[in-house]
């Protein structure tokens, strides 16, 4: 759903909140705009319902610059009825730092 937010840093403050309260991952995913759309694609996105796509290294850099290190990062399929992998499904937690204030 972090496709659908003008603004992703509050939602990305839950989750760490979450995981500070002793969750010991969250899993996230949203479209992969280098499979989608292009690396260089300028947007907007073809959904009409996502702000923004992100491609994986900027979404990775993202979650990092948010304090959340990056256990697990590929891709996956959107749905069942296409064969493409073109979802970012990442498993995260709290970076050295942040784990360490539990």
């Amino acid at each position: 759903m972090i496709e659908h937010l003008v603004n992703p840093m509050p939602a990305l403050s839950l989750i760490r909140g979450l995981l500070l309260e002793g969750s010991a991952a969250a899993v996230l995913s949203t479209p992969a705009r280098e499979c989608r759309s292009g690396y260089d694609a300028p947007g907007p996105p073809r959904n009409p319902s996502h702000v923004r796509e992100w491609a994986s290294d900027e979404f990775q850099a993202l979650l990092q610059a948010s304090g959340f290190e990056i256990h697990y990062a590929g891709l996956t399929r959107s749905d069942d009825s296409s064969n493409g992998l073109s979802t970012q499904l990442l498993l995260v937690g709290l970076g050295e730092a942040e784990g360490a204030r539990r």
